[in-house]
């Protein structure tokens, strides 16, 4: 300090002071202080040392050395990346482009996705497309497409959404509707349909019990058989199904709850009485045999044939065939498939990705075995046999 005062006025500075011979208490506690913040320094400084010499390395091992070649310095890091970003990375117009095409990907990859997954994938294109400002995310035109694109989920929501901003505008009422807050209403719109139905599967899908045609509960578009043909009706009512089948006992015990109400009771009664005609059957086959020779499954008129028509096959069974609601039976293929493990011999656990096509949907095949159809068509022993 006295040199530097010495240098700037000497006359004012005066003569040199003499050398300290001991420290006094504060200018001990400083010093400590001093020795404390340079450790800390000097640490931080070799652990952001390392991590730039490994990020060196890292660069120099996995950059094409033609590349590193072209770098206006080989030791500079900064500069090594600014240059090889320069140089390789895509233009601000590419940019551009990609985070157009991105989505419009989105926005076409509706199917076979949750509506929430599907909003964080559109949420996340969103934000890159505002961040270089594409044009897809402006105006009126960047509303409907997000619109079209949500009735992929809910055609009647988006609908509805549409009707409103055209009301809006035609009466002249100034409502700011944005991307995000379209995106904000149907994420809320996802979350209380969901806890209303309490449905995991899907916000569009609804109650079982009450779209259900059979007192089972089973949805209509998976009972594709008439209740009075359903396994678990019958188990219910009679204690045993007519073929043999059987069925989840939660689906039993749903069923027998929705047979107290008294809109089942004809159907308990044509159950009963179908139970009552086949044991009746039985007990006749039993008194009197009778041999039965072979059936046709259906005629053809070889003539119809060469034209390609199909009314040259014909149908001889007036009555759906007897494994119609358990079995569907590919003569043609080595694979078939039930809906029953129990159906099954030799059982084995499917893999992982074992699944079965339907249309543009998919099912989890459980498991495989061996099906044996026993007891289902009338031989030459009588009914059954």
């Amino acid at each position: 300090a006295w040199t530097h005062a010495n240098q700037q006025n000497a006359a004012a500075a005066g003569p040199r002071p003499e050398p300290a011979t001991d420290l006094t208490d504060g200018q001990w506690i400083r010093l400590t202080r001093l020795q404390s913040e340079y450790k800390v320094k000097l640490a931080t400084f070799a652990n952001r040392q390392r991590a730039y010499a490994e990020l060196a390395v890292w660069v120099r091992s996995t950059v094409d050395k033609t590349y590193l070649g072209n770098t206006t310095s080989k030791s500079d890091l900064r500069t090594i990346v600014r240059d090889l970003k320069s140089s390789l990375a895509p233009s601000e117009d590419e940019q551009k482009e990609e985070a157009r095409l991105r989505y419009r990907q989105v926005l076409a990859q509706t199917k076979r996705v949750k509506p929430e997954d599907w909003l964080v994938a559109w949420n996340k294109a969103k934000l890159e497309g505002e961040r270089h400002k594409i044009a897809e995310l402006e105006g009126q035109s960047a509303l409907n497409d997000f619109l079209t694109a949500l009735s992929a989920f809910d055609a009647t929501w988006a609908s509805q959404q549409k009707v409103q901003i055209m009301n809006n505008k035609k009466f002249g009422l100034k409502m700011d509707v944005t991307l995000r807050a379209l995106g904000e209403l149907f994420h809320e719109h996802v979350r209380s349909t969901r806890m209303t139905s309490k449905m995991a599967d899907s916000v569009f899908a609804v109650s079982e019990a009450t779209q259900s045609h059979c007192p089972c509960g089973l949805p209509s578009s998976k009972h594709r058989w008439k209740p009075v043909d359903c396994a678990a009706v019958q188990i219910a009512i009679n204690g045993e199904s007519k073929d043999g089948r059987r069925a989840n006992s939660s689906r039993v015990k749903t069923c027998k709850e929705a047979l107290k109400q008294a809109k089942w009771k004809s159907l308990m009664d044509t159950v009963k009485g179908s139970a009552a005609t086949a044991k009746l059957d039985q007990r006749e086959d039993k008194g009197n045999p009778r041999k039965h020779g072979d059936f046709a499954g259906l005629t053809i008129d070889t003539n119809g044939l060469p034209s390609g028509t199909t009314d040259a096959v014909f149908a001889a069974l007036r009555e759906k065939h007897p494994l119609y609601n358990s079995t569907i039976y590919d003569g043609g293929a080595t694979t078939h498939i039930v809906n029953d493990k129990s159906l099954l011999t030799d059982i084995r656990e499917a893999v992982e990705t074992d699944y079965v096509m339907i249309g543009e949907g998919s099912l989890k095949v459980e498991a495989r075995g061996t099906r044996r159809m026993e007891n289902v068509l009338d031989g030459e022993d009588g009914r059954n046999t």
